[in-house]
C-alpha cells in the first residue's frame, strides 16, 4: 500500500463525517459520499509527485475539502 492510500484509509471516516456535517448539508446531504468519491478521484488523478508533495506538506485534507466546497457551489461542476 502506498503512503497516499494509507493516508486516505486512515482519514476517510473523518473526511466522510466532515462532508456530511459541514460541506454537503441540507438538500445535498444525501450526496456527500458521492461528492467525497469524486474529490478523492480528482486528487488521485493528480501526478504522483504532486500527491506526494501534498502529503509531505500535510495539504491533502485541505485540497479535498476546498475542492468539495467549490464543487458544491459551482453550477457547472460535474458533481452539480
Amino acid at each position: 500500500m502506498t503512503e497516499i492510500h494509507a493516508w486516505l484509509n486512515k482519514n476517510y471516516d473523518h473526511l466522510r463525517s466532515e462532508f456530511k456535517t459541514k460541506i454537503a448539508t441540507g438538500q445535498m446531504a444525501g450526496y456527500s459520499d458521492d461528492l467525497l468519491q469524486l474529490v478523492v478521484e480528482y486528487f488521485l488523478n493528480k501526478p504522483e509527485a504532486q500527491q506526494m508533495q501534498m502529503l509531505r506538506d500535510n495539504k491533502i485534507k485541505n485540497f479535498i475539502v476546498r475542492t468539495a466546497a467549490f464543487q458544491i457551489k459551482s453550477g457547472s461542476s460535474p458533481f452539480f
